[in-house]
């Protein structure tokens, strides 16, 4: 592993996100929108810092104090230890029987996430490719899950993947979503909420009003009834192994004071339906409806996935419940304001871009 400390790979990591954003801001609003567009050397950029990442965070050193998930990782790996999900099941014991070390095994996970994320965006975006993925990767809980929650970042990014398939609406694209969709599930177990959600804004939920009239039918559900549907939530171990989700779900005493209604990441997950209810108003050129189209494809699963975390809203670590649909968050806050015309596009998407980071790095500063 690479000779830094846990602190230091952690405070590096949104310092150079802190550093990127404000430098590619700055490039955004000094330049207009056809020079920005021909700037080839953006997406070899955004390919390095995609490979950096990868081998920075893939190697980082253990700890259990900043990386609080990592050592169980290294321990089931090393025990060979069979968890209830069968497609990462099967990757843990296909690289053990290799012989592969815990080291390696951490380095693939890592690999995969940023990767098919990676993927994912290249696969939506032609252009603005490197903007998209600061969207992406300074996203709140783009680290955390990189380091901590490590097979449900792993299953998100093959589903985020999945969606770059689906959202084309083409039959093939769809069997591979699909087949990419279930391999997802088949790594976290928990990654059905969003996969449903997926097809069901795919095939069923196609209009944006529909989709926020259930979101605010779930803040009223939370507001009455929240505190009784989470014990109910709790017996079936929808996020992960069965201890591990009650233990969220029913915190013991010293964490009472981390629970409750929270207001705060209710109004930051909202910020992209309202960003979609403005482009809703907008008068759309025939090129732009197929693409708004595929945006609500988006959106809408966002929106039902988040639906289910605002029900749940009070439980101790809400933020593993918020991540079956933040982990869409830098798409959904980008995708309309890269894909669309607006005047002073380039203003708007360093706005949009600049607020987001800002937003996570005084979440970063408050949890150190």
């Amino acid at each position: 592993m690479l000779g830094f400390t846990a602190a230091f790979v952690r405070d590096f990591y949104f310092i150079l996100m802190l550093v990127l954003t404000l430098m590619e801001c700055i490039k955004l609003m000094s330049v207009r929108e056809i020079e920005y567009k021909k700037n080839k050397n953006l997406s070899i950029t955004g390919l390095l810092l995609t490979l950096f990442l990868i081998f920075f965070l893939g190697l980082r050193p253990a700890s259990g104090r900043i990386f609080i998930d990592m050592t169980m990782y290294i321990w089931s790996y090393t025990h060979n230890f069979t968890s209830s999900d069968p497609f990462f099941n099967f990757l843990s014991h296909f690289f053990n029987s290799l012989g592969v070390s815990a080291t390696g095994w951490l380095l693939f996970i890592e690999t995969v996430y940023i990767g098919c994320t990676y993927l994912a965006v290249t696969r939506l975006f032609k252009s603005y490719q490197y903007v998209a993925l600061l969207f992406v990767y300074t996203a709140f809980s783009f680290f955390s899950f990189g380091v901590n929650g490590m097979r449900n970042g792993m299953a998100a990014s093959i589903m985020l993947l999945s969606f770059s398939y689906l959202i084309t609406r083409k039959p093939k694209d769809i069997i591979f979503g699909i087949i990419l969709g279930l391999a997802s599930v088949g790594t976290h177990k928990a990654m059905l909420l969003p996969f449903v959600c997926s097809l069901l804004s795919l095939f069923v939920i196609k209009r944006l009003r529909t989709a926020v009239i259930i979101y605010m039918i779930s803040i009223v559900i939370s507001l009455i009834f929240g505190g009784a549907i989470s014990e109910i939530v709790s017996s079936l171990a929808v996020l992960g192994e069965d201890e591990k989700l009650y233990g969220y779900l029913n915190p013991d005493e010293t964490f009472q004071d981390r629970v409750g209604f929270r207001w705060d990441f209710l109004i930051y997950s909202v910020v992209p339906i309202i960003l979609g209810y403005y482009v809703e108003q907008k008068e759309f050129s025939e090129k732009e409806s197929k693409i708004n189209k595929r945006y609500l494809f988006l959106l809408n699963t966002y929106i039902l996935a988040n639906s289910f975390w605002v029900i749940v809203i009070r439980a101790y670590q809400s933020n593993r419940f918020a991540y079956l649909s933040w982990f869409i968050y830098g798409l959904v806050l980008s995708y309309p304001l890269i894909k669309l015309k607006w005047k002073n596009k380039n203003r708007k998407i360093a706005l949009a871009l600049f607020g987001q980071e800002a937003f996570t790095m005084l979440m970063f500063l408050m949890g150190r």
